[in-house]
């Protein structure tokens, strides 16, 4: 299919988890949506629920992601922006945007965990060369906290999947991931 030109989001929301995770694939097999990825000694399982400490300032009725993961090397949970249909990838113009931002329920475990952006990708590109900038923070608190990334504190994060290397440049943003 021809190379889609990004879309300027309509809102500063990138996922509500109000509908279920959707999942597809495109035409070359890449998983699309909400997949899990994992180390040989671990194991991630992604859901939404509704049976969570509340979040400030949250509507009633609100869901959440929520990511358990199980093993003592890495496993997180990837959101590859998709169509409709989730069979074609899909990318959004972030043009302007200085930070990412979202809540996270602390439980002041001391694991490691990052954050990723997946950047722009190579035109009619058959495999996920996606750039990632990444940003690594801990578990070091209990309850929920708002955590704001400056995009300009990300760093490049090699993936050896022949992502072109141009830095940051948040105009076709094709995803993001949080690992642990």
């Amino acid at each position: 299919p021809p190379h889609r030109p990004p879309v300027v989001p309509t809102s500063d929301l990138i996922e509500g988890f109000d509908t279920e995770l959707l999942t597809g694939a495109d035409a070359d097999g890449i998983p699309l949506g909400f997949s899990t990825f994992n180390g040989e000694r671990s194991r991630a399982q992604i859901s939404t629920t509704l049976e969570h400490p509340p979040v400030p300032g949250e509507a009633p009725g609100n869901a959440v992601l929520q990511l358990d993961v199980a093993g003592d090397d890495w496993a997180g949970v990837l959101q590859r922006f998709g169509n409709e249909s989730v069979d074609e990838w899909l990318s959004y113009d972030w043009t302007g945007a200085v930070e990412i931002s979202f809540w996270f329920l602390g439980r002041d475990s001391g694991t490691s965990l990052v954050i990723d952006v997946l950047d722009n990708r190579r035109p009619c590109a058959r495999v996920d060369d996606a750039e990632r900038y990444s940003y690594q923070f801990v578990d070091n608190f209990n309850g929920w906290r708002l955590l704001s990334i400056p995009f300009e504190v990300m760093t490049r994060k090699e993936v050896w999947n022949g992502a072109p290397n141009d830095g940051l440049g948040l105009s076709a943003v094709h995803g993001w991931a949080l690992a642990a």
